[in-house]
């Protein structure tokens, strides 16, 4: 594998306020691969995530910026480096991710996994035993942001 390939799959990702240094592709949560980061030929950024609603109903698939299933109920807006789901009846942004002039993929979204939500908000990460992660830096060490 080449060094540019090598350093091109560590990302530094601000998930809610929190920032994870040199994370892996992958964001897991309760043991569920919920979003995969990828760059492109042209150091783009490629966002792939299932978002789910709280009784476990596909609303989005999104395969490398792609919308490959979209709930009628939902609009993507997508540009270079940006990623933005809206509910069109709540006008709620579900799921939003967009890399920072810096590097940073930054991610929020309101994720529901076995229907249960963790809610990710540029004032922190919401989990569902009620506590808020907020403003920490984590050294991932080039392995994947895994929660609960």
């Amino acid at each position: 594998m080449s060094e540019e390939h090598e350093r091109a799959i560590w990302f530094n990702v601000r998930f809610g306020s929190n920032l994870h240094k040199n994370s892996g592709s992958i964001i897991r949560i309760k043991g569920e691969d919920l979003i995969k980061l990828e760059r492109g030929p042209d150091n783009r950024l490629l966002v792939s995530v299932e978002l789910r609603g709280k009784n476990g109903e596909l609303l989005a698939k999104i395969r490398r910026n792609a919308a490959v299933s979209l709930n009628k109920s939902l609009t993507i807006h997508s540009r270079l480096n940006y990623l933005k789901l809206i509910d069109n009846k709540s006008g709620e942004t579900l799921f939003e991710t967009k890399q920072m002039d810096d590097g940073t993929v930054k991610i929020n979204g309101v994720f529901y996994v076995g229907g249960i939500a963790i809610i990710a908000t540029d004032k922190g990460l919401n989990l569902p035993n009620g506590n808020v992660i907020s403003n920490c830096t984590f050294e991932n060490n080039k392995s994947d942001i895994v929660i609960g």
